[in-house]
């Protein structure tokens, strides 16, 4: 397993591959195709990459996407969209937020016919959510709490 930073809350990437059941590799790969960033990169030999929970949230996303749509999935759009997802886009705090809520906050991704590109929305309304798949054909509709809480309790925050 891999180690974790108590003090600022980062973990290494072996923690989070060990927390969302996905190889490092994985992990490597998606960083060096800045899908992920680490907040600390490896520093020389025999340190380590380390993320933040929220990045860690974001790992466990696309792992889910991995697993959801096959071994074939390759990231690309989905990729770039979460890609953007940093300290100042507006989902950041769905992300970081390492507290149980009172409701469940979901992701639906969707093609957006007018800009011909990837769209995504956060949303803690089942309702809205179930208008945005009725309205645009939805391609997956993921509970986000669902995966912070697997990370949570295997990082045992």
């Amino acid at each position: 397993m891999g180690r974790v930073d108590t003090e600022d809350m980062l973990y290494d990437i072996g923690a989070v591959a060990d927390a969302i059941e996905c190889p490092v590799r994985r992990l490597e790969s998606w960083v060096e195709q800045q899908i992920l960033e680490p907040v600390t990169e490896a520093s020389g030999p025999g340190t380590r990459r380390k993320f933040d929970f929220a990045t860690a949230v974001k790992a466990g996303i696309l792992n889910e996407l991995r697993w959801l749509l096959g071994p074939h999935f390759r990231p690309g759009e989905v990729g770039r969209y979460f890609a953007r997802l940093g300290p100042y886009s507006q989902e950041w705090p769905f992300l970081k937020d390492q507290h149980a809520r009172p409701h469940a906050m979901w992701i639906v991704l969707y093609r957006d016919a007018r800009r011909k590109t990837l769209a995504a929305a956060f949303t803690a309304s089942k309702q809205d959510a179930l208008d945005r798949i009725a309205r645009h054909g939805t391609l997956v509709v993921i509970n986000l709490d669902e995966i912070a809480t697997r990370v949570r309790r295997a990082l045992e925050l």
